[in-house]
């Protein structure tokens, strides 16, 4: 087993939702105790990706929920879009993603 050490950028909370097989993780922070600004993360140990799926609220407040990450790479979650409806989403990292 080997531990890792997981940044919180600053952030309220951090939570591992799932990780695969191959240690890649399902992450999830939140910004601020009472704002409830969510943003989610794939992260393999060393980089981390941030998920931002088309149509999500994360210019004016991000509310992107994770929640698994299968052994093909795809991470599955939900989120708000400007109308205030939740949708869901399966997303394979790339390299147009937001990298910290």
């Amino acid at each position: 087993m080997r531990a890792v050490h997981l940044v919180t950028f600053g952030c309220a909370d951090i939570r591992v939702q799932d990780i695969n097989d191959a240690g890649l993780m399902a992450v999830q922070s939140v910004d601020a105790p009472d704002a409830g600004d969510m943003s989610s993360y794939a992260f393999d140990g060393t980089t981390w990706t941030e998920l931002i799926p088309p149509g999500s609220l994360h210019d004016c407040c991000r509310d992107i929920n994770v929640m698994s990450v299968n052994n093909q790479g795809q991470f599955a979650g939900y989120y708000l879009s400007v109308d205030g409806r939740e949708h869901g989403f399966v997303a394979t990292p790339s390299l147009n993603l937001v990298q910290r």
